[in-house]
């Protein structure tokens, strides 16, 4: 295996290289890949989405209409 395809096997860049019959083993591997860009990306999003500020404008809440008694 050349040592910069190698890279893939470490660093969720792309899919790993593999042949035929380990291709049970390593098809599942984009989950993975997926689960730690989540991972690594989380804290930035996580700031991202705390700074962000509220576009929409504010909506009225709907009249109820009247109070029905209790009894």
């Amino acid at each position: 295996m050349p040592g910069r395809q190698i890279v893939y096997w470490v660093v969720p860049l792309g899919d790993p290289p593999g042949n035929a019959r380990g291709e049970q083993a390593w098809e599942i591997l984009w989950y993975l890949r997926t689960y730690l860009w989540f991972v690594l990306l989380s804290p930035a999003l996580l700031w991202i989405f705390r700074g962000a500020r509220p576009r929409a404008a504010p909506v009225p809440r709907p009249d109820p209409g009247p109070e029905l008694p209790l009894s």
